[in-house]
């Protein structure tokens, strides 16, 4: 959906490459070029944490290439990888990370300032739902303090 001339007068591989992305591909150029500037390109390590259990859901991270563990209490219980969202829905509903999530190999993801985190889930809702969101369980969720919403 997104016009090759608008990026190609762009000029930037970044957003191209961001454009190709299966959860931004279906948006408009406008779209895609408003959450290119909203996101960092990130180079991690194989054992780099990009969330970890039962913390407030600041960041949310596109995965672009590698594959991470999802551990459950220290337990790793499933994986994820390439074209997967991770926080997306925990920061929409405002609820602590339900695992913790860390990279098995080295990893490149879309990091998205978290200042520019409600902007960038109007623009990409299906970013906080299945298939693309983290969707495992969050037990003891309710007793947990919730955070006062700002």
């Amino acid at each position: 959906m997104i016009s090759a001339i608008t990026l190609r007068m762009r000029g930037d591989e970044r957003t191209k490459r961001l454009a190709r992305h299966p959860l931004v591909a279906p948006l408009s150029a406008t779209d895609v070029l408003r959450i290119s500037e909203m996101v960092t390109h990130r180079e991690l390590d194989a054992g780099s944490v990009l969330v970890h259990q039962g913390t407030l859901p600041f960041d949310i991270f596109v995965i672009d290439r590698g594959v991470a563990d999802v551990e459950l209490d220290g337990t790793a219980i499933a994986e994820i990888g390439a074209d997967r969202v991770v926080g997306g829905a925990a920061r929409r509903a405002w609820v602590p990370y339900g695992a913790t999530v860390r990279a098995r190999t080295p990893m490149v993801v879309w990091a998205v300032d978290p200042r520019s985190a409600r902007a960038f889930l109007r623009i990409a809702p299906h970013a906080a739902r299945i298939p693309w969101a983290d969707s495992l369980p969050n037990p003891g969720a309710e007793s947990r303090p919730q955070p006062t919403r700002r």
